[in-house]
């Protein structure tokens, strides 16, 4: 059985509060390698336990065989069935089912009524009225007006359309969110470094024409098949790529993606597998193989290898194509993320400027009407920070940085300032000062009587300089056992029920003292983000109970909630 990870845990408890609380459809963002298909499994052996009926869609077979191999390995004793005509299986009673959207769209009254409806890939449902899963799901709603749905995405927008939550969008709203840095630095998910394409390997892609959310792919591949330019660009990987052992190449077309195996084969005597949309499955699945082992070190495909594949050893990304969709940007980058034993980090090697038109990878713009927004939400800056290449070492850079971070190649100087923002996300860094004193205080939300108390703790990191964090003991569900985790790190007495009650512990001594506290400025935002806090050894619980003179439960007067008994439902009524 699999166990899972602290963040999934977190993510399924968001999810089921989120619903708890609110009558639309939520949505969770997992970026590729995090384990979505592990949290889609424990979600239906929860409901399965609920005795709830669940679909689980998605739109390659490859995902629903992901699907069917997490539920199986979670919950062995788990009955559930596949609708889909790719694997050769139709059953329609079972309380959980996966199926393909293509096999169901038009099946809803075979298949009966559902209670919850997940959508893996939720990005490719249009924001539009229209569509197989539009369709799917009204007829859904039919047969169960009570029928709740759930999204699963690495890319919570669409090309063209903007974010896929929000008014009038088929979700709400974003449940949880997996932050890609976070589990970087924990060891989840693999680091990327980001590389050019040698400068006369690059085509000039303004001119193109858009179709669709993307390049013409005529248009790409009369410049792609340009003989210097791709025998330069095979040149560039073959020696990037020295000390790689999994290479997997995206080319435009077929016959581009022929050249490149071509070119490798014959100049540089490597060679190289390729997978298109024509490949017999037998074929493609030894290809794989192969490659997943690491007998094969190149592996070039056309629009096949951007989801359900899996092959953590990818330890190089080449994009030898370009692409105006964010989303495709991210699907192709994402197949670097995963990690594996002797993986240090993930190259990616751009020869269509896709970095530079996208942003770093954990700020990716898109498009929201006739204006470029930032995927996060409620953000209203301009789409991505402007990039630039490093002249010596091709290194791709946030544009406000004039020394790279990767080479010390210094640009000259025209009243700029420094930035230590990161060369994958265009984040600041984090940094960490000593605590001079430390204030703990009893806090409401300006203007919402209603909303529950926290505590706020003021770090004092120089003369009157303070980074602040907000733990929240009257809360429930997830900020409740984050709070519940701070406190057993801090403090031997059990956490009291309320705000007040944990300040009069805190004042009375009996909270471990903190040491130094590593933090982030955040480009754009006004207050500084705790990232942790280095603590002294926990007080013994004898100590100041004896002068702990302050309630516990003594909170100010404020008025009753109307939504108090929401807090009685179970995790799974949702």
């Amino acid at each position: 059985m699999i166990r899972l990870r602290d963040y999934q845990i977190d993510a399924v408890s968001a999810v089921y509060e989120w619903m708890r609380h609110n009558a639309g459809n939520p949505v969770c963002v997992a970026p590729t390698g995090s384990g979505k298909a592990v949290l889609i499994a424990r979600i239906c052996r929860d409901a399965w336990q609920a005795k709830r009926r669940v679909i689980v869609l998605a739109h390659v077979k490859e995902l629903l065989e992901q699907e069917a191999d997490k539920l199986q390995r979670i919950c062995p004793d788990l009955s559930f069935g596949v609708y889909s005509a790719g694997l050769e299986s139709r059953d329609t009673s079972s309380q959980i089912l996966v199926a393909g959207i293509q096999s169901v769209y038009n099946k809803a009254r075979l298949l009966g009524g559902f209670d919850l409806v997940i959508i893996d890939e939720a990005h490719r449902v249009s924001t539009k009225q229209e569509g197989i899963y539009r369709s799917f799901l009204r007829d859904l709603k039919e047969i169960n007006p009570d029928t709740r749905l759930l999204g699963f995405t690495a890319t919570p927008y669409r090309t063209g359309e903007g974010t896929i939550y929000g008014d009038g969008r088929l979700f709400d709203d974003i449940a949880y969110e997996i932050d890609i840095l976070t589990l970087i630095q924990q060891g989840y998910l693999s680091p990327l470094v980001s590389k050019s394409g040698l400068q006369d390997s690059l085509a000039d892609y303004d001119a193109l024409h858009i179709e669709r959310g993307d390049f013409v792919t005529s248009e790409v591949e009369s410049l792609a098949l340009d003989t210097p330019r791709v025998w330069a660009a095979c040149r560039d990987v073959f020696e990037q790529t020295a000390d790689r052992k999994s290479v997997l190449i995206f080319a435009v077309s077929i016959r581009h993606a022929e050249k490149i195996r071509e070119i490798l084969g014959s100049a540089f005597d490597m060679e190289c597998g390729l997978i298109t949309g024509s490949t017999p499955p037998e074929e493609r699945a030894e290809i794989q193989r192969r490659f997943r082992d690491q007998s094969l070190k190149f592996l070039v495909n056309v629009n096949v290898l951007t989801t359900g594949f899996d092959a953590p050893a990818t330890d190089c990304v080449a994009l030898m194509r370009p692409t105006a969709s964010p989303v495709l940007y991210v699907q192709m980058v994402g197949r670097g993320f995963r990690i594996a034993p002797g993986k240090k980090n993930c190259l990616v090697l751009d020869f269509g400027g896709n970095v530079m038109r996208h942003g770093p990878i954990t700020g990716v713009s898109v498009r929201q009407g006739k204006s470029r927004r930032r995927a996060a939400r409620g953000s209203a800056e301009p789409a991505a920070p402007a990039m630039k290449t490093c002249p010596n070492c091709c290194g791709i850079i946030e544009n406000w940085y004039f020394v790279c971070p990767d080479c010390g190649y210094e640009w000259p100087i025209h009243d700029a300032r420094a930035s230590d923002a990161d060369i994958m996300t265009g984040k600041a860094k984090p940094e960490t000062a000593p605590v001079w004193s430390v204030r703990y205080s009893v806090h409401q939300k300006r203007g919402d009587a209603w909303s529950p108390l926290t505590m706020r703790v003021d770090y004092e990191i120089g003369f009157g300089i303070f980074v602040s964090e907000w733990v929240c003991p009257e809360h429930s569900g997830y900020p409740l056992e984050k709070f519940c985790q701070w406190w057993e790190k801090r403090c031997a007495v059990e956490p009291p029920e309320t705000a007040a009650g944990c300040v009069a512990l805190a004042d009375a001594g009996l909270l471990a003292v903190p040491k130094s506290v590593t933090y982030v400025q955040e480009p754009g935002k006004r207050y500084k983000t705790v990232r942790s806090v280095e603590l002294g050894p926990v007080p013994d619980p004898e100590h100041g109970l004896a002068v702990l003179s302050a309630d516990n439960d003594a909170r100010p007067e404020r008025p009753a909630s109307p939504y108090s008994e929401l807090s009685q439902y179970s995790d799974l009524e949702f």
